[in-house]
């Protein structure tokens, strides 16, 4: 008896500790910087400042939205996205800043959405040394933040460092 007690209570404070490590991540996440600034830390950490120009907001409404399923504007109070500029690579990098947890959470299925497309569209005859990035690319959340990356391996590891960094408080 006296065993069972104490695992109950020993698991009790588990759950306990777990919440709260939950909830503080969250809170030790800024909510307040704009997404171009992050953008920006983001293309020089990952060494994408040559090359690469922001799109212009058709280029989300006309190309992500539809693949997404939702409108950016219902989940966002503000984006970046920037893409290469030639076709010689298919760099592309997005950062949103959703209206609340509940649109974090719809954004960052909607742009895992967008990726699967992007994935499942490649033509693989189209610079098939390209395509690793496409395979690997990846949503990351934090806060209310999320970002997508179309980027290489070590450009996308610096990227989301230079993203979570942007965001401590």
């Amino acid at each position: 008896m006296k065993t069972k007690t104490i695992s109950l209570v020993l698991c009790a404070c588990a759950i306990i500790a777990l919440f709260s490590a939950c909830g503080s991540k969250g809170a030790d996440v800024r909510d307040d910087v704009p997404t171009a600034d992050i953008a920006a830390a983001i293309g020089s950490a990952a060494g994408l400042t040559e090359g690469m120009m922001e799109a212009p907001d058709t280029y989300v409404t006309v190309n992500m939205e539809p693949e997404m399923g939702v409108t950016i504007a219902d989940l966002s109070d503000d984006y970046t996205v920037f893409m290469n500029v030639t076709s010689v690579n298919i760099n592309e990098y997005g950062v949103f800043k959703a209206k609340d947890s509940d649109s974090a959470a719809a954004l960052k299925t909607a742009l895992d959405a967008y990726l699967k497309y992007r994935d499942e569209s490649w033509m693989h005859t189209y610079l098939p040394e390209e395509y690793p990035k496409l395979e690997n690319a990846a949503t990351t959340a934090a806060g209310n933040y999320v970002i997508y990356t179309i980027l290489g391996e070590t450009e996308a590891a610096a990227a989301v460092t230079a993203f979570e960094d942007s965001l401590k408080k």
